[in-house]
């Protein structure tokens, strides 16, 4: 962590799933004990006229549980006043803070981004690289054009993103299927992961879903057989984590649903002495 650069730009082409990768920061981020304490922000499509910097400032620093009173008050001059916000946000954020702040900027891009929230977002890469911030805090970009960051290249760490083929996701199955103590049949895993995902948006957070849901039921289920008296073998394994991934629901639902039906195993077991 302490060796990461202040700033980090993750870019990539349209639907490669750039905007996502803020949810895998979040899941390394948040892996106890906390790495770092995450503030996101996304510009929604069809906002971007009206969301200005105040705006985005104000969000950040709500996610502290603070309140805006304290906020710069307007300037004439608009850079000044995206510097002040800059300094303002940072401020609070490392107020008291043990831990390492990273902000996460969504979709601040294009030619509808307002110049002044532009302003903005520059100031905070440029504040962020000075003083105890640079020790304290992360910027992170996603799809941020980065030609309009003013602070040296040795700062700022690029990450492209790539679209997500079909090869990655059988790479990320096996891997998953490895982490059972017995031989998998991983096809089924493969099409449970991938069949009758929805579109656009939704396609990239279900898939996610998905394979989180693959990795939990395994992780559940070798467990349940590690710590009863007789062991899966291969089919019973197979057969128990088909039975389990049938008919779940989609998106947040899905987890807690597959953690139910899991402890119902290992209650089951027991009444059998297993």
């Amino acid at each position: 962590m302490a060796a990461t650069k202040p700033i980090l730009v993750v870019t990539g082409s349209t639907k490669s799933g750039k905007s996502h990768s803020i949810e895998y920061i979040d899941h390394f981020a948040l892996q106890p004990p906390p790495a770092a304490i995450t503030y996101r922000s996304a510009l929604r499509e069809g906002t971007e006229l009206e969301t200005g910097p105040d705006d985005v400032a104000v969000d950040l620093v709500g996610q502290t549980g603070r309140k805006a009173e304290e906020k710069p008050q307007p300037h004439t001059n608009q850079k000044k006043h995206a510097e002040d916000l800059a300094m303002w946000v940072l401020g609070e954020l490392v107020r008291d803070a043990t831990q390492q702040q990273w902000i996460m900027l969504d979709n601040f891009q294009g030619e509808k981004l307002r110049p002044d929230t532009r302003d903005f977002v520059v100031a905070l890469a440029d504040r962020v690289t000075k003083g105890v911030f640079k020790h304290k805090c992360r910027l992170i970009l996603i799809g941020f054009d980065r030609s309009h960051l003013t602070v040296p290249p040795g700062w700022v760490d690029e990450e492209r993103i790539s679209a997500c083929a079909v090869s990655h996701i059988k790479e990320c199955v096996n891997e998953i299927a490895g982490r059972a103590p017995v031989a998998l049949t991983v096809g089924p895993l493969y099409d449970f992961a991938t069949q009758d995902l929805p579109a656009a948006n939704g396609r990239m957070p279900e898939l996610n879903t998905r394979l989180r849901g693959l990795l939990t039921a395994i992780d559940l289920i070798a467990e349940v057989s590690r710590t009863s008296n007789t062991q899966f073998a291969p089919a019973q394994f197979d057969g128990v984590l088909a039975s389990t991934l049938e008919g779940l629901p989609p998106g947040d639902a899905m987890l807690p649903e597959i953690e139910t039906r899991i402890a119902e195993l290992r209650d089951s077991a027991a009444e059998v002495g297993l």
